[in-house]
């Protein structure tokens, strides 16, 4: 699985391989995921053969200082200005997600079974405590800008906001959803607003605080994306295209802006979100094209959209803000830091290349079972049998 994770100076992709550029001092860092886990692989783990291993989730902490990733039911904390092992520490499950609190202190881990457990990063010995459970396997999870929520979604379309840390204190539930929810991050400029992206193909935006629902960006019948582009042949009509991840950035004190990719599709959708929690509008600016399906996009801390994809020489695409036109373009000249960041993760294409196509885990579609098609089927056979023994 290809993630990536900008904060400040540092841009990181991770697969087989961790790739840490560090834009400010011009160097580059490749890890080998197996060689952070070597003495940790549980016996009977598929990670325990010869073979590689690949990131499951990975984080970067706001101030750039650390990096987590979570491979085969382990956790491995690094620091980025020596890229050395701080700790490695068993998880219960394979994790889902996992994402650092506001103040950098604290790690909270989303994995399959649905429960979300919380890590200190300065013990790093210390095991994590269990912090909350759902019945559903959990897909995502936030610690409020302000610490005072966990945000927890789950395959069972449900959104959870629970006071941080006594999480046993439900404080609230967003739901609406009709698949399951895949992805779920703050308004940049309105913190009070959360955002969701589903397997329903729509983004839509709640006042997570009282759990209403204040837009929703559909058309009811299929996802915005597959309408503003070409979607596959074998989307069938009326089916909705699922949104599998986000990122969002702040362009001004009224506005942020937000990258969507979508399951199937060979574009990005760009939207703009304008105004506060109750004079909030979105709109679709723009789809930018790409030569194959993307992996991940993410905005870095100055604005620059790091989109990437299975592309020979083009693995890593970056757009930036006309602020003329309103659009993000591709073929605009960057800074210094940026360029030295697009040539390097291109010039390694060799990390990339055996990574499959991004796709939605097909674990987190409902399957329907149709019990009594089945009994009358056995029924039909059983008399068929006695007929026939007549």
């Amino acid at each position: 699985m290809v993630v990536l994770a900008t904060s400040k100076n540092y841009f990181v992709t991770c697969s087989e391989h961790i790739l840490g550029v560090d834009s400010t001092k011009k160097e580059c860092r490749v890890i080998e995921c197996r060689s952070l886990f070597a003495k940790n692989l549980r016996i009977g783990d598929k990670s325990t053969g010869d073979g590689a291993i690949s990131v499951d989730c990975a984080a970067l902490s706001s101030c750039g200082r650390f990096l987590v990733v979570c491979c085969n039911k382990n956790m491995c904390l690094l620091k980025t200005s020596q890229w050395c092992v701080v700790s490695v520490r068993q998880l219960a499950r394979v994790a889902n997600s996992v994402k650092f609190t506001a103040s950098g202190r604290q790690l909270v881990v989303a994995d399959r079974s649905g429960d979300a457990y919380v890590y200190s990063v300065a013990e790093a010995e210390r095991p994590g405590e269990l912090l909350l459970g759902h019945t559903s396997m959990l897909v995502d999870v936030l610690v409020t800008a302000c610490e005072r929520f966990v945000i927890t979604c789950d395959r069972d379309e449900k959104i959870r906001v629970s006071n941080f840390p006594n999480a046993y204190n439900i404080h609230s539930f967003c739901l609406g959803h009709e698949k399951f929810v895949s992805c779920i991050a703050e308004l940049p400029h309105d913190a009070s607003v959360l955002i969701s992206g589903s397997g329903d193909g729509t983004v839509r935006f709640w006042d997570y605080f009282s759990g209403t629902e204040i837009c929703a960006v559909t058309d009811g019948a299929r996802s915005a994306a597959a309408l503003l582009s070409s979607a596959p042949e074998s989307c069938d009509e009326g089916e909705s295209l699922p949104i599998r991840c986000f990122s969002w950035f702040k362009k001004d004190s009224e506005s942020s802006v937000g990258c969507a990719c979508v399951g199937g599709l060979l574009d990005c959708l760009i939207f703009r979100a304008s105004g506060g929690r109750d004079t909030l509008s979105v709109v679709i600016l723009q789809t930018i094209s790409l030569q194959s399906e993307p992996w991940v996009a993410s905005f870095s801390d100055s604005g620059v959209l790091w989109v990437l994809q299975q592309a020979e020489g083009k693995t890593a695409c970056a757009f930036t803000l006309n602020t003329d036109t309103g659009r993000f373009e591709g073929n605009r000249k960057l800074d210094d830091d940026s360029e030295y960041v697009l040539n390097t993760v291109n010039s390694k294409w060799e990390l990339f290349s055996s990574q499959e196509p991004p796709k939605v885990l097909s674990i987190l579609y409902k399957r329907i079972f149709d019990d009594i098609q089945e009994y009358h089927d056995r029924k039909k056979a059983r008399l068929l049998s006695k007929t026939k023994n007549v």
